[in-house]
């Protein structure tokens, strides 16, 4: 089902007003749940969108936004791209912060992972035929890892991070060990950009971003993750 003819408003979770401003049920249940805050972006929602539509031809995926309430036509861009490349997924209006936006992204999520991703990253799409083949052949892992590349736009660089040479699978408190022993000498580095976890796992032990974080967010909730997992998979 679409919703492109308003608004409905309801309450949810917190009691906040909830805005559904797109609902689209995907036809095969997704694997990856890609859950994304956003907030006057209206600039990188088309290629967003592109590259997980491209992501979506390799492995099922739907998407959670959760919108602060913008006012560039984020929203309004969403629902039309969205719905021309028929891509399946909510876009919701609440006023929240980014953690507790990518929490109610995952109370709604239906897929068997969950992928968390700003409107501004860039996902290499041929690296989740590396992920399809993991989920496939490493069943029980509950966060899969990777490499990735930042660009600095102010200082025009490029830094990356290929710390995983080969495929790779680890006991979480290993990885845990090896990403706290070398934060600060460019060794591991962990990210959400860089991280995809299973659902049921993050729900069962009550995993979530803590409400009040609006900074450095994802470390609090990456130790925690990590420190009660048993495998983790990087490549």
């Amino acid at each position: 089902m679409e919703l492109n003819s308003g608004a409905v408003a309801i309450s949810i979770f917190d009691s906040s007003t909830l805005s559904i401003m797109y609902d689209r049920t995907c036809p095969h249940k997704p694997e990856i749940s890609i859950i994304t805050p956003t907030f006057n972006v209206v600039e990188y929602i088309y290629g967003y969108l592109s590259r997980i539509e491209a992501i979506n031809r390799v492995i099922p995926v739907e998407i959670i936004v959760v919108d602060k309430g913008s006012t560039d036509g984020t929203i309004e861009h969403l629902r039309r791209v969205m719905r021309d490349l028929e891509v399946c997924g909510k876009v919701l209006i609440m006023d929240l912060n980014v953690s507790s936006a990518r929490n109610i992204g995952l109370n709604l999520s239906t897929g068997k992972y969950v992928y968390f991703l700003d409107a501004d990253d860039i996902p290499v799409i041929n690296a989740f035929e590396k992920v399809k083949d993991i989920i496939i052949n490493y069943r029980g892992s509950q966060v899969i890892a990777g490499n990735y590349v930042v660009y600095d736009v102010e200082a025009n660089k490029v830094s990356f991070n290929h710390m995983f040479k080969t495929l790779s699978v680890l006991d979480c408190s290993e990885l845990l060990l090896l990403w706290l022993s070398s934060v600060c000498d460019d060794g591991i580095d962990l990210r959400l950009q860089n991280m995809i976890f299973e659902r049921e796992f993050l729900i069962r032990n009550n995993i979530k971003f803590h409400p009040d974080a609006i900074s450095h967010e994802d470390f609090e909730f990456i130790i925690n993750a990590l420190s009660k997992c048993k495998q983790a998979v990087v490549v």
